[in-house]
C-alpha cells in the first residue's frame, strides 16, 4: 500500500467520525443507539462519573434537537429517575422529540440503624454541607443525622449531601452532549426532583448561559443559600402543598432542614430579571385540569421571560402526576454498577403523567435565541 493511498484513508475514517465544528460524524453516531439508554462515563475529579443519554428513535433523521437534563433526588439514581421519579420520562422524550440525559450522584453504601447497607447518592448544591447560613441554623436541635460522604472527611451537625465538584461534572456532560450529539445548542433545559432540584437550581445559577429555561420539582436551594442566575432565565416550580420533606414554605422538613421558600425563590429570581409588575394568575389547561395554584411575574427586562411558581394542593413529596415508586432502584442498564439496588418497576406504557406534561409544555416555548410567552391566560 502506498503511502498516498494510507494517508487518503487515514483522512475518510477521521472525517467520518467528526465534522468540521466538532459535532459527530457517522462513524460516532454508528455507536449511538436511538430508543434505548445509552451508557457514558465521564473522569472529573479523580473520580469516573456516569450518565446515561436517552435517543428518541427521530434521531436517526440527523437533526439538532433539545436536550433536556433530568437530575434524581436523595438516594435516588440515573434510571430510577426514569423508570419510576417520572413514570417513564423517556416516553415524552420520544413522543416530544427531546434527548433525555440522566446523570448520576456520587454515592457509596453506608448502614441503617438496623446494620442493613444502606446506598446513598446526592448531589453538592454547595448548600447541604453547612451547620449555619445567613439566615440562622441549617436544621433543628433535633434533626435527623445523615450518613457522611466519604470525600466529606469530617461531617458537622446539618451536613447530609456530597462534597464531590458535580458543578463541574455537569458542565464537562455538558461540552460532552455539545461535541459528540446533534444538540440544538439554543435548547438545553435543565430539571430536578428534590435533592435534583437543588442542584439544578444551582447549575441554573452558575450556568444560566448554558440553559434555556429551568424546571424545580419538590426542591429548592437551602434557606440561606438560594441563588438567582446571572443571565435572565426562565423558572418553572412545581410543589406539593402538603408536602413535609421539602416544605413549599418557611417550615422546618419533617427531618428537621430548612429550604428556601417557593415565594422567596420565585421573588428574588424576578427580581433578578428585572419583572416590574406583581404575580399574576398564570393557567393553562393542565393546570385547571389539576387545580394548581399558579402565580407568574411578567413584565421583566427581557421579552418572554415567565417566573412561575405552582402549588399543588394535593400534593406530596412525589413527582406530580407519578403512578409509580420513588425511583430507589435501577434500570437493567445500571444494575452492575450499582447492585445494591433492586431494579425498577416499569410504568405503564400509555401512562400520562402531568407533572411532565407541564414541565415540556413550558420548556417548548423557551430558547436561549426566542423567548416566547407561554400561552396562558392572566387575570388580575
Amino acid at each position: 500500500m502506498t503511502l498516498a493511498i494510507l494517508t487518503l484513508m487515514i483522512c475518510m475514517i477521521f472525517n467520518s467520525a467528526v465534522h468540521a465544528d466538532g459535532r459527530p460524524g457517522p462513524a460516532q453516531e454508528m455507536q449511538m443507539t436511538t430508543g434505548k439508554m445509552n451508557y457514558r462515563t465521564i473522569a472529573h475529579g479523580g473520580i469516573v462519573r456516569e450518565y446515561f443519554v436517552y435517543l428518541p428513535h427521530a434521531y436517526k433523521k440527523g437533526q439538532d434537537m433539545p436536550v433536556v437534563i433530568a437530575l434524581h433526588g436523595y438516594t435516588g439514581t440515573a434510571t430510577g429517575f426514569e423508570l419510576e421519579t417520572s413514570s417513564g420520562f423517556n416516553r415524552y422524550a420520544e413522543s416530544k422529540g427531546f434527548i433525555a440525559v440522566y446523570p448520576q450522584a456520587s454515592y457509596f453504601i453506608s448502614e441503617t440503624s438496623e446494620g442493613k447497607p444502606w446506598f446513598i447518592s446526592s448531589w453538592n448544591d454547595l448548600g447541604g454541607n453547612h451547620t449555619n447560613s445567613p439566615l440562622g441554623p441549617m436544621c433543628t436541635d433535633a434533626s435527623d443525622q445523615y450518613p457522611c460522604p466519604p470525600e466529606c472527611g469530617e461531617c458537622k451537625r446539618c451536613h447530609w449531601t456530597s462534597c464531590n465538584d458535580d458543578i463541574g461534572f455537569i458542565k464537562k456532560l455538558l461540552e460532552d452532549l455539545s461535541v459528540n450529539y446533534h444538540t440544538d445548542k439554543q435548547r438545553f433545559y435543565l430539571t430536578g426532583a428534590s435533592n435534583g432540584a437543588m442542584m439544578a437550581h444551582r447549575l441554573a445559577c452558575e450556568y444560566s448561559d448554558k440553559f434555556a429555561a429551568v424546571v424545580l420539582v419538590i426542591g429548592r436551594l437551602e434557606r440561606g443559600y438560594s441563588c438567582t442566575p446571572a443571565k435572565t432565565l426562565p423558572l418553572l416550580q412545581i410543589n406539593g402543598a402538603l408536602d413535609t420533606t421539602v416544605p413549599h414554605d418557611d417550615r422546618p422538613s419533617s427531618d428537621g432542614y430548612y429550604y428556601t421558600s417557593t415565594k422567596t425563590v420565585s421573588k428574588t429570581w424576578a427580581d433578578a430579571a428585572g419583572c416590574s409588575i406583581d404575580p399574576i394568575v398564570w393557567s393553562n389547561p393542565i393546570v385547571e385540569a389539576q387545580g394548581l395554584q399558579c402565580m407568574n411575574y411578567k413584565l421583566c427586562n427581557e421579552d418572554g421571560i415567565d417566573v412561575v411558581n405552582c402549588l399543588w394542593p394535593e400534593g406530596k413529596h412525589v413527582w406530580p402526576g407519578n403512578i409509580g415508586g420513588g425511583g430507589w432502584c435501577v434500570g437493567e442498564e445500571q444494575a452492575d454498577s450499582i447492585p445494591q439496588y433492586p431494579l425498577c418497576e416499569q410504568a405503564p406504557k400509555d401512562a400520562k403523567v402531568w407533572g411532565t406534561d407541564l414541565m415540556w409544555d413550558f420548556f417548548s416555548q423557551h430558547s436561549q435565541d426566542r423567548h416566547e410567552s407561554t400561552t396562558v391566560s392572566f387575570n388580575e
